[in-house]
C-alpha cells in the first residue's frame, strides 16, 4: 500500500465518520416528538412518572425533551436528558424508592405542572433514605414544542432534606401517604 493510498483511506474514513455523525444527529432530530398537543405531552410525563418511575430510575421519554433541557432542583442543575437520566439512576436505589403523582395539569400554552410525593433510598455509601416529602415540578415548553426546563421545588428545605437523612426526627414530619392527599 502506498503512502498516497493511506492518505485517501484516511480521508475516506474521516468523510465516512462525518457522514455517520450527521446521520445520527438527523436520526436523533427525527426522533424528537415536536409540537405535541399539551394534553398528550402531559400524559407522557405522567406515564413516565407513574409507570417508569423516572424520578427514581431515570427512564423518561427523551424525545419530548430538548437536548439542552435544564433539569433544575433546589440543589443542582443538570443539562440534557441523557445526563439527567444517568445521574438519577446512579443516585437512587430504584428497588427501594417511589415517586407518586398527586396531580398534573396544563397551566398555559407553555407550562405543565405536576405535584408529587417522593420517598427514596439512595445508592450513597450506607444506603441512606430520604425522608418522604412532597413537591412540584414545572415543565416549560419551548417554541419547538419540546421541554426546555424542568423546574422542581420541594415543600421542605434543602437543610431539612439533607439533615433528616441522617437524623430522622429533624425538621418537618414525613409527608403522609399520597392516598390521603388526592
Amino acid at each position: 500500500m502506498t503512502r498516497r493510498s493511506l492518505c485517501i483511506s484516511a480521508a475516506q474514513l474521516v468523510a465516512g465518520a462525518s457522514f455517520l455523525a450527521r446521520s445520527a444527529t438527523a436520526a436523533d432530530e427525527e426522533a424528537k416528538r415536536r409540537h405535541l398537543p399539551l394534553e398528550e405531552l402531559k400524559n407522557i410525563i405522567a406515564e413516565d412518572f407513574q409507570e417508569r418511575q423516572y424520578y427514581t430510575t431515570g427512564q423518561l421519554t427523551q424525545a419530548i425533551f430538548d437536548d439542552q433541557c435544564a433539569f433544575i432542583d433546589p440543589t443542582t442543575t443538570v443539562k440534557g436528558p441523557k445526563f439527567y437520566s444517568k445521574a438519577v439512576a446512579a443516585l437512587f436505589d430504584a428497588s427501594t424508592s417511589r415517586a407518586d403523582l398527586i396531580s398534573t395539569q396544563v397551566v398555559d400554552d407553555h407550562t405543565i405542572e405536576m405535584r408529587w410525593r417522593f420517598d427514596a433510598g439512595t445508592n450513597l455509601p450506607g444506603k441512606p433514605r430520604l425522608k418522604p416529602y412532597t413537591g412540584s415540578t414545572k415543565y416549560i415548553i419551548n417554541s419547538d414544542g419540546l421541554i426546555e426546563k424542568q423546574i422542581e421545588t420541594w415543600d421542605i428545605s434543602v437543610l431539612d432534606a439533607f439533615i433528616s437523612t441522617f437524623f430522622k426526627s429533624f425538621g418537618a414530619p414525613p409527608a403522609p401517604p399520597v392516598s390521603s392527599m388526592r
